[in-house]
């Protein structure tokens, strides 16, 4: 995957759509925001190309815990539960191998 000219210019907040699968479009942003509604899945429609950055910040919106699962073109250290309590947020860092996203960073809960 080469490099765009959507790089050069500043990064937008792309809100993903909650379900139960989620698709992040790596060629559309570099900075997504999910609010989740149920457990959910998630994983990326392309792997990136090397060494490409992606953030992804869940904010939590109601009082119900949440279990977030990554697929295989995702490695994490570990699923994501967001816990009870509102108006949370976790900010979640990936770098692409140009086969995968592995995550680089993981915030715990920001109040």
């Amino acid at each position: 995957m080469a490099e765009t000219l959507w790089l050069s210019t500043p990064p937008k907040m792309h809100a993903l759509t909650a379900g139960a699968a989620v698709s992040i479009d790596p060629t559309i942003s570099v900075n997504f925001l999910l609010s989740p509604n149920e457990d959910e899945a998630i994983n990326a429609t392309s792997p990136g190309y090397p060494g490409q950055n992606l953030v992804l910040i869940v904010q939590t919106i109601n009082g119900t815990s949440r279990t977030l699962t990554f697929g295989a073109t995702m490695k994490t250290t570990a699923t994501l539960v967001t816990g009870a309590t509102t108006a949370r947020f976790f900010v979640l860092a990936f770098v692409s191998t140009g086969t995968v996203w592995i995550e680089q960073s993981r915030t715990a809960a920001q109040v």
